[in-house]
């Protein structure tokens, strides 16, 4: 199962790192976390540093966001 589970990641990383070279890496943190799960994001930022990417900033920046939300109680 847990295989499974990364391999679902791994794809939907290519697929949304692609989208967004198709689309000059312009998106909203909306699209990114509408679209995406925590896991997802990260595994993003790593093949864009393994690939040389420059505009990390965005998805750096919704990861850590979505990573630490509190809960107000």
């Amino acid at each position: 199962m847990e295989r499974g589970l990364a391999i679902d990641i791994e794809l939907a990383a290519r697929e949304f790192l692609e989208e967004m070279r198709e689309r000059g890496f312009l998106w909203t943190k909306e699209e990114m976390v509408g679209v995406n799960p925590l896991p997802t994001l990260e595994r993003v930022l790593e093949l864009m540093k393994e690939e040389g990417i420059e505009n990390w900033r965005g998805v750096l920046e919704t990861r850590h966001e979505r990573g630490t939300r509190r809960v107000k109680g």
